[in-house]
């Protein structure tokens, strides 16, 4: 229920990002938004013109860093799964061919760490996994993109307590093996919809207010 509340928030708020952006030109496309696929901070060989990597920290110590592209992809489908039922999306739409009038979610994976599955049994948070992004929020008009905003979001997967007992080792072992990173991005996605709408909710009323 919460979920589909956010995505409400956000559906609503899509259609004032004009305003936001400041113009007075309607949308065309009414209610709809753009999922782009995540960048990595520390992918050299990366095109630093395309929207997500200019999402990326220009400077960083995240050389080398490993990302799996299930983590990326995992991240598009939970956004677009959680926003189509409200509004329209498009998934790595290229940019030329964005409408005028819709949202654009550009980021950028900044902590991608597995954590350790032996940790993860013990609890007390140990072996825990790790996702980070930083996160752009733009409009699309008719002179181009118009930043609405930018923010982090940060993800972990981990017990905090122990397991009691034999069964409570079972049911621990079980929910560890649902601990991956790719679920992380369920919450992460989660996290980036509640931000994004919060963001938009404070922008409108603003406006109200000027």
């Amino acid at each position: 229920m919460k979920t589909l509340l956010t995505a409400a928030l956000l559906a609503a708020s899509i259609s004032t990002s004009y305003a936001q952006s400041g113009t007075n030109e309607p949308p065309t496309t009414g209610r709809s938004a753009v999922i782009l696929r995540f960048a990595v901070a520390s992918d050299s060989r990366a095109d630093w013109a395309t929207l997500p990597q200019q999402a990326c920290p220009q400077s960083n110590n995240l050389a080398g860093l490993p990302v799996d592209p299930n983590v990326l992809d995992a991240i598009s489908n939970e956004l677009q799964t959680r926003l189509s039922k409200k509004m329209s999306v498009t998934m790595d739409a290229d940019p030329n061919a964005i409408p005028v009038g819709a949202l654009v979610i550009s980021g950028c994976i900044t902590r991608a760490d597995p954590g350790n599955a032996g940790g993860r049994l013990i609890g007390m948070n140990l072996g825990t996994s790790y996702l980070d992004a930083h996160v752009k929020v733009l409009a699309k008009k008719e002179t181009g993109f118009v930043p609405m905003g930018e923010f982090d979001v940060q993800t972990q997967g981990g017990k905090k307590l122990p397991p009691i007992g034999p069964i409570g080792l079972a049911a621990h072992a079980a929910a560890e093996r649902r601990e991956t990173l790719s679920a992380d991005a369920a919450k992460l996605a989660d996290q980036l919809l509640k931000k994004v709408a919060k963001m938009m909710k404070a922008q409108r009323g603003a406006m109200q207010n000027a």
